[in-house]
């Protein structure tokens, strides 16, 4: 069995092997190289304290630093650092390297974190400048100030022409507030890309914005259920809530808030909206909402359009239904429906009429989302 130095506590190994490089002046890699190493994974696990070094090599680094430390000889099993988890502010970040690395390697790093490079071509870059740091620290740093970058607290965030807002979920995971939303649409138009993106916070906690970053967070897009996950630190204290709404801008992710619509046939609608500069709600609904396929907005007022395309015989009896539900929940918006020429007899279009719902109807050939449109401006300029 290998023999051991244990000293007195991890943190005072760490200091020590600290210490002996930079006596020696040299980094992990050349260290590792001088001890006939073949590389400087253990010496990068012992300075960080995270298991027990070899004694043999304590000695040689105690002969040739002259540093002396303290520590028995263990002939136990490696003593393993439990993990944890260690956050660092942003200000504390640049603190930090604006000391270890002076102006140059701060330069240097906010320039590629601006070009999206992970920490670890960023180190490489630094030593190429002939800058020697340890890299456990400095790693840390690097991700914090990216963190920092990457959150900002905003006295409000308002809702602009662009936006599109989700609901977002909010629960505690063991190292970071978790935010998550839904969205097949958006899922398969960002396609699995590693999206890096800048947060700005309301401070009442209520709202989140997510926008376009390359030295930003990356958007989680690999959960279950069409989710899309941000992950917060802790210090972006969010224990006190459940629910919050996720904002982003169209028009920074390059789409237009259409394509973003879940129903297909209110999709196509809402592009044409678009086109004849009609305004979409910025709420994205979805089934749960019962508002509707579509959800307009016209001189102060919401236009919620309901399509079907339906042909048997039962579907205007499931319509009815479900448009009386939506009535009564949504009694603050002007109701359409549109469906095909034969799909309502007489019976159901005065049920539809008794419920406030106003019908709109198409043969769904080429441009119908126009004609319907055209009809529905019609009909709000003679009733209004």
């Amino acid at each position: 069995m290998v023999l051991r130095a244990k000293f007195e506590n991890l943190e005072e190994q760490r200091r020590f092997f600290i210490a002996v490089k930079k006596k020696l002046g040299m980094g992990s890699t050349r260290l590792a190289r001088k001890l006939g190493m073949p590389n400087r994974v253990k010496l990068d696990w012992w300075s960080l304290g995270k298991s027990s070094p070899e004694l043999e090599t304590v000695i040689i680094l105690s002969e040739i630093s002259g540093i002396k430390p303290s520590f028995d000889i263990s002939r136990g099993p490696v003593t393993k650092k439990s993990k944890s988890y260690v956050s660092m502010s942003a200000e504390e970040s640049l603190e930090f390297l604006k000391k270890k690395l002076g102006w140059k390697g701060l330069k240097l790093i906010k320039e590629m974190l601006d070009k999206g490079k992970p920490e670890k071509p960023i180190m490489s870059e630094l030593r190429g400048h002939g800058l020697r740091f340890d890299t456990s620290v400095v790693s840390t740093a690097i991700g914090s100030l990216r963190r920092g970058i990457a959150i900002q607290m905003v006295d409000d965030i308002e809702i602009t022409n662009g936006t599109v807002v989700f609901r977002g979920n909010v629960r505690r995971e063991r190292n970071v507030f978790s935010v998550t939303f839904s969205s097949r649409e958006l899922l398969r138009i960002l396609n699995g890309k590693k999206t890096r993106i800048g947060v700005k916070l309301s401070k009442d906690l209520k709202r989140i914005l997510i926008f376009p970053l390359n030295a930003g967070r990356i958007l989680d897009t690999r959960s279950s259920g069409y989710r899309m996950r941000i992950a917060l630190p802790l210090h972006v204290d969010l224990s006190s809530v459940k629910k919050l709404e996720v904002l982003i801008n169209c028009r920074e992710f390059s789409i237009a808030k259409s394509d973003l619509i879940q129903d297909k046939d209110g999709r196509i609608l809402g592009r044409a909206a678009e086109n004849m500069g009609i305004t979409i709600s910025p709420y994205r609904i979805t089934a749960e909402d019962r508002i509707g396929d579509l959800l307009l907005e016209r001189s102060g007022k919401r236009i919620s359009i309901e399509v079907t395309r339906g042909k048997h015989p039962q579907a205007p009896k499931f319509k009815l239904g479900q448009c009386t539900l939506q009535s009564i929940l949504n009694q603050d918006a002007i109701r359409y429906l549109v469906c095909r020429y034969d799909f309502l007899n007489e019976t159901y279009m005065k049920a539809f009429e008794s419920i406030g719902m106003r019908v709109i109807m198409t043969n769904f050939r080429k441009h119908w989302e126009y004609v319907v449109l055209r009809k529905i401006l019609k009909d709000l300029s003679d009733k209004h």
